[in-house]
């Protein structure tokens, strides 16, 4: 029984059963009989409760994959509009065309949606996960102005960004991306 005891101390899981052969038919028998159901019980539980963190594990997953698709889902849309508004801004003067202010906004979203499915893909695989953290404002600012800025309007507007490079917001941080 002394053995038994200390294997189970030492999660030794092979030796902390008692033999059935080893059990007297007595009171001690008894009480040996009921450690080692005590035990067997305690395993079950130990069992259940992995099983349980591992669907947990699973189902934040897919929490976490809902949340970052409807994030992939805004991020990839924004890009895509702004393509789509330099387009359909261009067609009919194409010869008007400035290409650092209408294409810019192109070439940066194709990096951001690859990037953002291969986000979702790991996340979805169980190889990574969303966190909320500190988002530097300033480049996040000025992002948002050159996608703005490609609107005739905006040419007579005077952009200065003077956000403190300090300054920095909570959010997802696997939502933001940076164009360079």
């Amino acid at each position: 029984m002394l053995d038994a005891d200390k294997a189970t101390q030492d999660d030794d899981r092979d030796h902390e059963l008692i033999d059935d052969r080893e059990i007297p038919g007595d009171e001690i028998g008894q009480i040996m009989r009921s450690r080692n159901l005590t035990i067997l019980q305690l395993r079950k539980h130990e069992e259940d409760l992995q099983d349980a963190m591992r669907r947990l594990e699973a189902q934040d997953r897919l929490v976490h994959l809902g949340l970052m698709s409807a994030s992939v889902a805004h991020e990839l849309n924004t890009p895509l509009s702004v393509l789509q508004g330099s387009i359909e801004k261009t067609h009919p003067k194409p010869r008007r065309m400035r290409w650092r202010s209408i294409a810019w906004p192109a070439c940066c979203g194709s990096p951001s949606a690859s990037r953002r499915s291969a986000k979702v893909w790991s996340i979805s695989r169980g190889h990574g996960r969303m966190q909320m953290g500190p988002v530097p404002m300033q480049p996040l600012i000025t992002e948002s102005w050159g996608l703005v800025s490609i609107d005739e309007k905006a040419a007579s507007v005077r952009f200065t960004n003077k956000v403190d490079p300090e300054a920095w917001s909570l959010a997802i941080r696997t939502a933001w991306f940076k164009c360079s």
